[in-house]
């Protein structure tokens, strides 16, 4: 019986209708406390142990968009830009208004030359930077980047 209990839990779990981290019993602040470590390593520049440590934490909340946006950010600083922009189409699926993954992405998209759809991605960072974070330090370079690249697209 615990079997098939258990088969009927996982199930729920790969169809999205229930989270990893509720079937393992883990309350959030453990879940806070794995984050943290991850975003120490991130900031340490041990992005190998980051993206571990990330790719844990999607595979315990499947719905979470942070977690999508940091292994972006670590595909990013790894240079692997395609696996960052799949990470962050991810995050921004689950929650399009972070201006950071659509900066992130802007950025990217500059790097390999898609002029017009990284400015269209700056442009929505910029306004959600304006209404929820107008004061926000990466705010400033998304506002360089525009000025510098709608010259160069005219």
């Amino acid at each position: 019986m615990a079997d098939q209990q258990l088969d009927t839990e996982l199930t729920a779990v790969f169809e999205g209708r229930k989270q990893l981290r509720d079937l393992l019993g883990l309350c959030p602040e453990r879940v806070a406390l794995l984050t943290e470590m991850a975003y120490v390593f991130f900031q340490e520049g041990r992005y190998e142990e980051a993206r571990i440590m990330f790719e844990g934490l999607v595979a315990l909340d499947m719905n979470n968009p942070y977690f999508y946006r940091a292994l972006g950010a670590v595909a990013q600083r790894t240079g692997k830009n395609d696996t960052a922009v799949r990470y962050y189409q991810r995050a921004l699926k689950l929650n399009e208004s972070e201006p950071e993954v659509w900066a992130n992405m802007g950025e990217i998209l500059l790097v390999e030359g898609e002029l017009e759809r990284a400015l269209g991605c700056l442009e929505k960072a910029e306004t959600l930077f304006r209404l929820h974070h107008p004061r926000a330090p990466q705010r400033r370079r998304v506002q360089a980047l525009l000025k510098n690249y709608r010259s160069a697209a005219k």
